[in-house]
């Protein structure tokens, strides 16, 4: 698909009535031509992939079982209903081998087959609901998975699901999604987060001497400057000249949204 060129002047005025997330603005740290499309040129037909619908599913579970609207006994059978609809594309071939789906799709069901989360012990404060601020000039959107009062203490939770397995690695891009989520969300409300967790659904924890733990909660450390940082973060993206492709194989061939058709410098790589 030919896409038209845009200005400078054109592109600046885009981002200035452009709303940021962390994801957009990660998406432009991840390939700057794959933001190009995705927000400047505003490109509609997109590729999913397996690893997007898996999370959404878990999501969905979840967020169901909050609500009130199911019984933890019932969190894998709502799983097993949904998994169709939600997930539609194949794991990648790279993956197919090591039987990815599959087993993906069976240590996600043994976590909500024995989960022992108790959403009774919990006020919700915000559950996939979008929180605004503006600083800077900048119009900043965030949507966490989750913020919860424990009854008991008081104390503050922010939630974050992830469907991929443990990696250290990932922490410090996860502490600034969870931290900027945190800050946002206390500046608007003035409700402080005291913790912020990762939830991984396919680990599995075996504690000496007791059975083992579905499910796998990480701690991050909150970052205090993460604001100033991701202003910077966008202000690169304002500054941006080019719009480079990231041709790393995996995403180019496997998770970018643009991998079929639109991206000629993807077709002149792969084919």
């Amino acid at each position: 698909r030919r896409l038209m060129e845009k200005t400078r002047e054109e592109i600046l005025e885009i981002l200035k009535n452009m709303t940021f997330s962390y994801s957009s603005m990660n998406a432009f740290k991840t390939c700057p031509l794959s933001f190009k499309f995705s927000y400047l040129d505003k490109v509609k037909n997109r590729d999913g992939n397996i690893f997007s619908d898996l999370g959404n599913l878990a999501h969905y579970v979840m967020e169901q079982y909050f609500k009130g609207e199911v019984e933890v006994y019932e969190l894998d059978k709502l799983f097993k209903d949904n998994y169709d609809k939600f997930v539609t594309y194949n794991a990648p071939t790279a993956l197919q081998r090591f039987n990815y789906e599959e087993n993906t799709k069976d240590k996600m069901l043994k976590f909500f087959n024995n989960t022992d989360i108790d959403n009774s012990i919990y006020e919700i404060l915000c559950m996939e609901d979008k929180v605004n601020y503006e600083i800077d000039g900048i119009k900043i959107v965030i949507k966490p998975d989750l913020i919860i009062r424990r009854k008991s203490d008081g104390r503050v939770i922010l939630w974050d699901y992830k469907t991929s397995n443990y990696s250290k690695d990932s922490h410090a891009g996860y502490a600034y999604q969870c931290s900027l989520y945190a800050k946002i969300y206390e500046i608007v409300n003035g409700i402080h987060v005291d913790e912020m967790n990762i939830l991984y659904f396919k680990e599995t924890v075996k504690p000496r001497g007791k059975p083992l733990i579905y499910g796998r909660f990480i701690s991050l450390e909150y970052d205090e400057n993460v604001l100033e940082k991701f202003v910077s973060d966008v202000k690169d993206i304002f500054n941006a000249e080019t719009w480079k492709a990231n041709l790393d194989d995996f995403f180019c061939q496997n998770i970018c949204g643009f991998r079929n058709g639109t991206c000629k410098e993807k077709e002149d790589r792969y084919g």
